[in-house]
């Protein structure tokens, strides 16, 4: 089967693909929102309590 491309194994990798995708994306999240933390009291908004924005944040990396 010469110049054919299994359709099994080009889904798992595709699927790998988009795993490590998914991976790098939240790790990134994951790390923008311990930024303002590390700040400090800076960044944070006054008008909601820094528990509210950091599980507002994190809620996105839990996708994962």
């Amino acid at each position: 089967m010469w110049g054919q491309e299994d359709p099994v194994l080009h889904n798992i990798c595709s699927d790998w693909d988009t795993r490590e995708y998914i991976k790098v994306v939240t790790l990134s999240i994951k790390k923008i929102a311990d930024f303002p933390t590390s700040l400090g009291q800076c960044g944070r908004s006054p008008l909601l309590p820094s528990e509210v924005h950091l599980s507002l944040i994190k809620g996105v990396c839990l996708y994962d």
